[in-house]
């Protein structure tokens, strides 16, 4: 209730200050659901008080067989008020009373969309539970760009039972840790295993000092290897995993994603290749 009545008193201070631009006002008023007739005559009215038909026509351009029309949908809506004058004259609601109707009337509107949306959505589940929709085959995903392909990885690694194996840049580790450091905890509390891959961080000190809430569990392992990195690796439980080719600009570069079992025991194969070779972190000294 708060939030539209504010949502109200903002609307009500816009359309009062475009009321001085007859343009915008009528395009505002046209936005809360009402026509182009019906927003002229309204603007008209709210500017010139009380009106006939003919006094309407000439300040609209809008005939008036069609004036006649329009006051009888305003006044359905609740915006026009009529004189029983002889000839007729009309009146339009008050501008703040008119506007609280247009937005409950827009409010009603979009919750019957989302009302609507809510019961599509559950049927197309349902659907998909009967029919078998889910696709199980092994598959081949790009997901292109930053924010869809944080979300991939987020939603991967979430799934995770057994294990979670990242190669990435130190400054990609340093920027996940921040924002993911305590779900990270909780899944190694739970027994899920990390092995981490990064370039050598040109403050080594500094980096581990970061990582040190979660390099000193026993289910987190790091190692280094002299940059450039060859790839980028996200694979969580040997089974679904991410890679990227560019190492320099990874969080704006396409991933392939893959759970084609030939494919992920060639890149578990790779990454195990790499942690053999890597540098071991003396993590005793982070405790």
């Amino acid at each position: 209730m708060i939030t539209f009545c504010y949502r109200i008193n903002v609307i009500l201070k816009r359309i009062e200050e475009e009321l001085k631009d007859h343009a915008k006002a009528i395009q505002t008023l046209v936005n809360l659901g009402l026509t182009q007739r019906q927003a002229k005559t309204y603007c008209f009215l709210v500017n010139s008080g009380t009106s006939t038909i003919r006094t309407l026509s000439k300040g609209t351009n809008i005939a008036q067989q069609h004036l006649y029309k329009v006051v009888s949908e305003l006044n359905e809506l609740g915006l026009v008020e009529k004189a029983l004058t002889v000839p007729m004259k009309f009146k339009a609601t008050p501008i703040k009373v008119g506007l609280s109707l247009l937005m409950e009337q827009k409010n009603k509107e979009y919750d019957k969309i989302n009302v609507e949306t809510t019961k599509l959505l559950n049927e197309i589940i349902k659907n998909d539970e009967k029919t078998g929709i889910e696709e199980k085959n092994p598959e081949f995903i790009i997901v292109p760009g930053k924010k869809p392909g944080l979300s991939k990885r987020m939603e991967v690694v979430e799934k995770a039972q057994k294990s979670v194996d990242v190669m990435a840049s130190w400054h990609g580790i340093q920027a996940g840790f921040c924002y993911a450091h305590e779900n990270m905890k909780k899944m190694m509390d739970k027994g899920i295993k990390y092995r981490t891959i990064v370039d050598d961080p040109p403050k080594k000190k500094d980096f581990e000092e970061l990582l040190k809430p979660i390099l000193k569990h026993p289910n987190y392992e790091l190692r280094y290897v002299s940059p450039p990195l060859p790839a980028v690796i996200l694979m969580c439980d040997q089974k679904e995993g991410g890679v990227s080719d560019s190492v320099a600009n990874a969080p704006d570069t396409p991933d392939l994603w893959v759970t084609n079992p030939s494919l992920i025991t060639i890149i578990n194969g790779y990454f195990d290749c790499i942690w053999a070779q890597a540098t071991k972190t003396d993590q005793k000294t982070c405790e």
